[in-house]
């Protein structure tokens, strides 16, 4: 009603001016007129309820959209990060080789010219991958290089005969098992403990090494120790990450060490090759 008004006055107001000599007037009043116009509709803008309500409820539909964009996105985010973890899962082998042999060379190649890896003890168990020309091709549990031994001083067995570490070997949180080796010479005496825990998480294990010991002649040797932690495979525990006393970071080891039960009584355990017995237990 008062847009209406305003108008009515300025037509007549027109109407009243003389017909000579207006033109610059009338143009004056043009833009008058437009800058009148924007003036009103920010007005009608304001004044307008339905319309305020109407952009109210644009609003509101913009929102909703948004959250529901967003819910499709967790929801495929979620089900992409289940899917890879699927995928990461650990497979056990169907067979284990066992090495039957002391100080046996393990190599890059099927040949006895071959480069030597490492050298692993009598009882060592590595994941069977196949057998070619007196050879098997094995591979270290959480590594992606596959090696050789040779089969004359190895023995292919089941992965259902091997004692498992994940009935006895680690318990509950807050139950430590301790694993202890000996080593008594002319010179020194050296004793290794590693206590094992359960993680925090599922499936984890937690592990702390130390060494300690003295010379025949009373010196003691410098102490090392350091933590560990890994993955509880089911036949074995392959611990792959470690921190020494002096750091917070975690670090990836090069050479992830590989635990598994030597018995079926989990009193006794390999641990990089070395037997080690369980001493007690600490809660």
């Amino acid at each position: 009603m008062k847009k209406m008004k305003f108008i009515s006055c300025l037509v007549l107001l027109m109407l009243a001016i003389p017909q000579t000599g207006n033109a610059q007037f009338l143009k004056k009043l043009g833009k008058a007129l437009e800058t009148v116009n924007q003036t009103l509709e920010t007005i009608n803008q304001t004044l307008d309820p339905e319309k305020k309500t109407q952009q109210a409820a644009e609003k509101v539909v913009e929102e909703k959209k948004a959250e529901a964009t967003q819910a499709v996105t967790n929801v495929v985010n979620n089900a992409t990060q289940t899917v890879a973890a699927k995928v990461a899962e650990y497979v056990a082998p169907e067979f284990l080789v066992r090495i039957s042999g002391n100080k046996v060379n393990v190599r890059k190649t099927p040949t006895t010219s071959g480069e030597v890896v490492t050298q692993a003890g009598a009882g060592t168990l590595y994941e069977f991958v196949s057998e070619q020309d007196g050879w098997f091709e094995v591979k270290v549990p959480g590594s992606a290089e596959n090696c050789y031994v040779s089969a004359t001083v190895a023995a292919k067995v089941a992965l259902a005969t091997v004692p498992r570490t994940d009935k006895g070997i680690v318990k509950a949180a807050g139950t430590d098992l301790i694993y202890q080796k000996t080593v008594n010479t002319s010179k020194y005496s050296l004793i290794t403990n590693y206590t094992i825990t359960q993680g925090s998480q599922a499936g984890e294990v937690e592990a702390y090494y130390n060494e300690h010991g003295a010379y025949a002649d009373g010196r003691f040797i410098p102490a090392e120790e350091y933590y560990m932690k890994g993955k509880q495979l089911g036949w074995c525990i392959v611990l792959d990450q470690m921190q020494n006393t002096f750091s917070e970071e975690w670090e990836k080891m090069e050479s992830p060490i590989v635990i598994y039960a030597a018995d079926a009584t989990g009193r006794k355990v390999v641990i990089a090759g070395e037997t080690y017995t369980l001493t007690r237990e600490s809660y």
